[in-house]
């Protein structure tokens, strides 16, 4: 894409991979023994479906309800 290209293809730089994964070792081992574990990972079920969310209005080209506003529109690229 001429407009996002260059922040999408970050996604899947070798660099990210490696930052997601030291991210994911570093939850992994702090929710471990917290009693917390399964809000944490709730949270990060929920996180995940709000971005594949975003990603599919975007390839979708919907718009949304925003609270307490009018409804935001479609742009066209």
């Amino acid at each position: 894409h001429p407009l996002y290209g260059k922040w999408l293809a970050i996604y899947s730089s070798k660099e990210m991979k490696e930052w997601t994964r030291q991210m994911l070792d570093m939850l992994d081992k702090v929710a471990e023994k917290n009693p917390l574990k399964g809000a944490m990972a709730k949270s990060y079920i929920t996180a995940c479906r709000y971005e594949i969310k975003f990603f599919d209005m975007a390839y979708n080209m919907e718009g949304w309800e925003a609270p307490n506003s009018a409804r935001v529109h479609k742009y066209s690229l």
